[in-house]
């Protein structure tokens, strides 16, 4: 589930006048700013948009699922699973909302009241998103911080906010190049020995299998035309055998016939392009700056997919390895030709 916080505007985290200001204790008019608009602007919109939603849903399953407990009650053993699956169904629902609505109990707290505290340390990728000192950042940034390099950040002491940052150990590319790329690996659940393969040129079994997928979902598109197909070439002789009219028969059969060529293609070119994949030589590659894309797909019940951008080539990714990349730097993605499969990346 998105953080509310997400619908706010970014935080600029190594700006010089918002650091001298912090050390003196005191927040700067930007950073009031944003509090304010997380607690009664933006961020409570977003955050009571979410409750309601989330309570829609409840009450949606509760009006399905409270008659079948009355239905249950003369059944004591029904009874009591149609209870727990109401209950545990009503915790899951509540359970991704309660952290958003403590985190704006919490920078209200700070908006009333706030207290910076002070602490050093380094980014680390954890739970699916970037931590400073073991604090985690907003969802928002304007400058990119880097890995291997030792800051000295303020936050406030209730919603441990992150609001200012400065580097105050020596900044190394070669070590936060590696630091960044073992979060990018550790994230998209590659081991380092795929990486050695890709940058010397060569897939191992494992990786080659990163495309069957592909090819084994294309056959299956390929195949399902003739489920309707079928039927219908056995309708037609039998017609012609009763001495139907080929023409009319044509006619009734013509649209399910072009979309079974359609899909037939559709899944064929889908499928050649996995086995292809499956039996190539050597991964591609492809280099330059980089940033994270979100799409949403679908009608009703639209799923949001995850991609990495480099050089204006798609990597579709896990939401998990989403947040891992950060915008603006270098990086060299090896992906599978055909079917676009990413097989490694690396910072640069």
């Amino acid at each position: 589930m998105q953080n509310f916080s997400a619908s706010l505007p970014p935080l600029n985290l190594l700006d010089p006048q918002a650091l001298e200001t912090n050390r003196q204790g005191r927040l700067t008019p930007a950073q009031e700013d944003w509090l304010k608009s997380a607690v009664s602007g933006k961020g409570f919109a977003a955050l009571l948009t979410l409750v309601f939603v989330g309570a829609c849903v409840m009450l949606g399953i509760s009006c399905v699922l409270i008659p079948m407990l009355i239905g249950a009650s003369e059944s004591p053993i029904l009874l009591i699973v149609v209870a727990l699956i109401t209950l545990l169904t009503l915790v899951g629902l509540a359970l991704p909302i309660a952290p958003q609505v403590l985190r704006w109990q919490a920078l209200r707290a700070d908006f009333s009241a706030p207290a910076l505290c002070g602490e050093q340390g380094q980014l680390s990728y954890e739970k699916g998103a970037y931590h400073l000192a073991g604090l985690p950042l907003p969802e928002k940034l304007t400058a990119p911080l880097s890995p291997a390099v030792t800051y000295q950040v303020y936050y406030l002491e209730k919603s441990r906010l992150i609001v200012s940052a400065q580097a105050v150990g020596p900044e190394y590319a070669p070590a936060e190049n590696r630091a960044l790329t073992d979060i990018l690996l550790a994230a998209n659940g590659i081991s380092p020995e795929a990486l050695e393969a890709c940058r010397q040129g060569e897939l191992t079994p494992p990786l080659r299998l990163k495309a069957l997928p592909s090819a084994i979902f294309g056959l299956i598109i390929a195949a399902a035309p003739l489920i309707v197909v079928l039927p219908i070439a056995f309708s037609l002789a039998r017609q012609m055998q009763s001495g139907g009219q080929l023409t009319e028969t044509l006619a009734g059969i013509a649209i399910p016939l072009l979309l079974g060529v359609v899909f037939a293609g559709l899944g064929g070119v889908l499928f050649f392009q996995g086995m292809s994949d499956l039996f190539t030589s050597a991964p591609a590659q492809v280099e330059g700056p980089g940033h994270k894309e979100t799409r949403l797909s679908g009608g009703k019940n639209r799923t949001r997919r995850y991609f990495y951008v480099i050089e204006g080539m798609e990597f579709m990714v896990r939401q998990q390895a989403y947040q891992a990349l950060i915008d603006g730097k270098r990086y060299r993605v090896y992906y599978l030709p055909r079917t676009k499969k990413l097989l490694a990346v690396e910072a640069l």
